[in-house]
């Protein structure tokens, strides 16, 4: 599996979602379908703190 970075992230131009650490999981599947998201980036207090991509679908 490969590593990436935000910043690899941000390079690619794929379209993000940014969602608070709080938000379920199921809420966040239904919306990469639905929204065609490709990464959603898990923000607390407005830094980055983690990425969920459609790799780990």
């Amino acid at each position: 599996m490969d590593n990436y970075r935000l910043q690899d992230f941000l390079k690619l131009g794929r379209r993000m979602k940014w969602v608070n650490r709080d938000e379920k999981i199921s809420h966040l599947l239904k919306d990469m379908v639905t929204d065609f998201y490709d990464n959603v980036v898990i923000v607390e207090d407005l830094k980055p703190i983690g990425i969920f991509t459609t790799k780990e679908t």
